[in-house]
């Protein structure tokens, strides 16, 4: 790995954090002239949505993102959880409707594990077994608590399959595209770094 990376990824901390603060200095500001903007008891879900943003910049800033998949996880994790909660803030669904939605959370894990996948390059296809098994108790968790609605939901995803297939072997077909030219590049990435260290040595 370059020795420029922790460089970047602290650069990277740095610029979101400075957004953050902009635009919570910004939104003061409006407030305190009047303007009517939504308060922060709706507006708390953006925290956990920029954390979950920070991690997918923080990998772009990373050189080498084939091993950095890990960072999708909790940014995934962070970012929907963030949205499903402005569902809640901004009326769209009540807080006791989440008697029933719940089953989001594990599906929410799910999907976190799935796009690790896909940010390994559809390399670490261990990440599909937890995945898969998150993700399943989430849909069949809806699929419950939803009552008639969610047994239509369900009926839907059974019928579907086929669709489902074709997407999963898009997925690969694409993965596979994306792999090869990452492994073409890497020679040149290998030297281009060697000789960094060369020109820093010397």
């Amino acid at each position: 790995m370059s020795k420029h990376a922790p460089r970047r990824s602290g650069r990277a901390g740095t610029v979101i954090g400075g957004l953050i603060l902009v635009a919570l200095g910004g939104w003061s500001l409006l407030r305190a002239a009047g303007i009517p903007l939504p308060g922060m008891d709706m507006l708390w879900p953006i925290f956990p949505t920029l954390v979950g943003a920070a991690f997918f910049v923080g990998w772009l800033f990373t050189p080498d993102k084939r091993s950095s998949f890990g960072m999708a996880i909790p940014g995934t994790i962070c970012l929907l959880v963030g949205l499903f909660f402005f569902g809640f803030t901004m009326g769209f669904f009540e807080w006791s409707d989440m008697a029933y939605l719940w089953p989001v959370f594990p599906l929410i894990v799910g999907i976190s594990f799935v796009v690790a996948w896909a940010f390994s390059f559809f390399r670490e296809w261990g990440l599909l077994i937890p995945g898969g098994i998150t993700g399943t108790v989430g849909l069949v968790g809806l699929a419950f608590t939803l009552g008639e609605t969610g047994n239509v939901y369900l009926n839907w995803i059974v019928k579907g399959w086929p669709v489902i297939l074709i997407l999963v072997g898009l997925i690969v077909l694409v993965g596979s595209l994306l792999g090869r030219g990452e492994r073409r590049r890497r020679p040149d990435e290998e030297e281009r770094v060697t000789e960094e260290y060369k020109y820093e040595g010397d």
